[in-house]
């Protein structure tokens, strides 16, 4: 009995070797590929390849959540023992907004509670290809101080630092906007 063993030359495995992990590392890391992360149960939106942000969310379920941080966040500033009418509320113009931060966005809302525009804003957390409202969620709100539109200031990576009055004439006649932070815990 005899063991026969071929022995190939080293240049002629290489090159095929070489062209299978050239294969392996450009599949692995070609831009086009797009990561599979399980679906959050709480997914507000999806952040598509192209950065494209859609709501994942039902529109009823989504306004729900946004009146409870919104009725926090209102809750917090008023006398102890004032309750809110939650039938008095109303959620409108809903949008979202990734920053330059490391898995932070936010999602933007008015809120009208008993005739008053409130612009409000609430932090998301990244999760793989989802936003989702995290436990721990800060939610801004610019009230109107005698002024009809009011807006965020945010940094050059969105992250927001203040309200500024949006009237033609804010400057001359003193309008103004409060800013408020509320954390949920």
């Amino acid at each position: 009995m005899f063991l026969i063993i071929t022995v190939y030359p080293m240049k002629s495995l290489l090159c095929p070797l070489f062209l299978i992990l050239l294969t392996l590392f450009y599949s692995c890391t070609n831009n086009n590929v797009v990561q599979q992360t399980p679906e959050p149960p709480d997914a507000i939106a999806i952040i598509k390849k192209n950065k494209e942000i859609t709501f994942k969310m039902s529109e009823p379920i989504l306004h729900r959540k946004l009146k409870e941080l919104a009725i926090h966040s209102v809750q917090s500033n008023l006398e102890p023992g004032v309750r809110v009418n939650v039938n008095s509320i109303q959620i409108q113009n809903i949008s979202i907004a990734g920053t330059n931060v490391l898995d932070l966005g936010y999602i933007y809302y008015t809120l009208i509670h008993d005739g008053t525009p409130v612009s409000y804003a609430s932090t998301l957390q990244q999760v793989g290809n989802y936003y989702v409202i995290p436990p721990s969620a800060i939610t801004h709100s610019c009230r109107n101080q005698e002024c009809s539109a009011c807006s965020f200031l945010t940094t050059k990576e969105g992250e927001i630092k203040g309200c500024k009055c949006d009237d033609a004439d804010a400057e001359s006649s003193g309008s103004s906007c409060n800013h408020s932070i509320t954390a949920t815990n």
